[in-house]
């Protein structure tokens, strides 16, 4: 099962999607639980108690059941079995192929003058700060990211895929591109027409080429990629390619 504060973040982090105005207070307010102590229950800072957690899954309505699996997750890492640390890697790793800004944070990692603090990819990404905070822990888990001897972070293989289920990943792969065209929507309205690229083509095709051109459109990805990250580039800022290219963070705009 689940860690119980691996799951109140992805609660909040679902009721922030719905609401982008909703505040970690009002998060507290519906658990009944002061903010700060809240804040430092997310962030690992406090341990998350068995009274703590019947509390807090009564305050969501959870069934008898789960407040006594959550309350169970409760004892100290280092008693974790490898089995329940087995199942927070597939659901982190759902989550983390499911929220854009995860891999926006992967590419940040590639921007020397980014400082990968919360605060800061929060400002640049427009996502909360526990949402950043969420992302940073669940990457540096799931050992794609890792911190160097002066505090920053790097990506530890940077050619690397991660692979779930496919009932997983087709879910994930859904609600990952629906997120993106609605960021590319965004930046259509919003974004200066220089600092974006949306266009199109319309053309006629015989189906049966249709493998073929999945094929060139790769091909064409992973150019572009490989030009991007060539070593003379001075990176600056995360872009979105869907043919459709724009600015994901917000420095400089």
């Amino acid at each position: 099962m689940t860690e119980f504060r691996t799951y109140l973040q992805q609660e909040f982090t679902r009721r922030v999607d719905k609401n982008p105005a909703y505040s970690l207070r009002a998060f507290a307010g519906h658990l009944k639980i002061n903010h700060a102590t809240l804040s430092s229950l997310l962030a690992g800072k406090r341990a998350m108690t068995k009274k703590t957690a019947i509390k807090l899954g009564q305050a969501l309505s959870l069934s008898p059941s789960q407040i006594d699996g959550f309350a169970q997750t409760t004892k100290p890492v280092a008693e974790t079995s490898e089995h329940a640390k087995y199942m927070v890697l597939q659901q982190d790793t759902f989550a983390a192929m499911s929220e854009w800004y995860f891999d926006a944070i992967l590419e940040m990692t590639l921007i020397p003058r980014f400082n990968l603090e919360p605060q800061v990819i929060a400002a640049a990404l427009n996502i909360t700060t526990v949402q950043a905070q969420m992302a940073l822990e669940t990457l540096e888990r799931l050992q794609l990211i890792v911190k160097t001897k002066k505090g920053k972070y790097t990506l530890a293989h940077p050619n690397s895929d991660n692979c779930l289920d496919a009932d997983y990943t087709s879910a994930a792969n859904r609600k990952y591109q629906k997120s993106i065209l609605e960021k590319s929507l965004a930046a259509l309205e919003e974004v200066d027409r220089k600092k974006r690229d949306h266009t199109s083509t319309t053309l006629a095709i015989d189906t049966k080429d249709l493998p073929k051109i999945k094929e060139i459109i790769q091909k064409f990805r992973r150019d572009i990629d490989a030009f991007a990250h060539r070593p003379e580039a001075r990176l600056n800022e995360v872009y979105q390619l869907q043919v459709s290219i724009f600015p994901l963070s917000n420095q400089d705009r």
